[in-house]
């Protein structure tokens, strides 16, 4: 199963200080933004191999969700990419995400779990968060609702498309820089 929209008091309820918030992901309606693009029916995915995304390879660390954070992206292999994530606050972990990419029949696409500190999965057993990739230009992964870009050698930019429960929508930029 895949979820389309998290909403903050299914998932970030106890980031106190968020507004309550959704993630956009596939199927999104359509919504102007600067850095985040998204799908809608007549979207045409992106269908490359996984390893034209082996430019995220490594360990990241910086700023977002007003925390430290810390992802990490391992080489590809067998057209998948698995990698980690978790925000930190006060020296204290506020969430985990795992996540992988990988090659489907006709796209690509990054599914993620979150976890509480205490390991429990915010989304069920089978469930997941699913973004698929819309187009690769260089450096620049776009998604539906998520866009990472690398800039130079060992900066990473990941934006993120947060809808307020106003019907609002803002993009959460996370700022990396690589670390090995």
């Amino acid at each position: 199963m895949k979820k389309q929209l998290i909403h903050a008091t299914e998932v970030l309820a106890f980031l106190l200080t968020l507004p309550s918030m959704a993630i956009l992901s596939v199927g999104a309606q359509e919504i102007a933004a600067k850095h985040v693009i998204y799908a809608n029916e007549n979207t045409q995915y992106y269908q490359g191999p996984v390893h034209d995304l082996a430019w995220l390879e490594g360990s990241w660390q910086g700023v977002g969700l007003g925390g430290i954070c810390q992802e990490t992206w391992d080489k590809p292999t067998g057209d998948t990419m698995m990698g980690m994530f978790k925000l930190i606050k006060e020296g204290k972990p506020v969430f985990y995400e795992f996540f992988v990419l990988l090659k489907k029949e006709d796209h690509i696409e990054l599914r993620l779990k979150h976890f509480t500190p205490d390991f429990v999965a915010w989304e069920s057993k089978d469930d997941f968060i699913t973004f698929k990739l819309i187009k690769v230009e260089g450096h620049k992964a776009l998604f539906g609702g998520l866009t990472f870009e690398k800039v130079g050698d060992n900066q990473l930019q990941v934006y993120l498309a947060l809808k307020h429960e106003d019907g609002s929508v803002t993009e959460e930029l996370f700022k990396f820089e690589k670390q090995i």
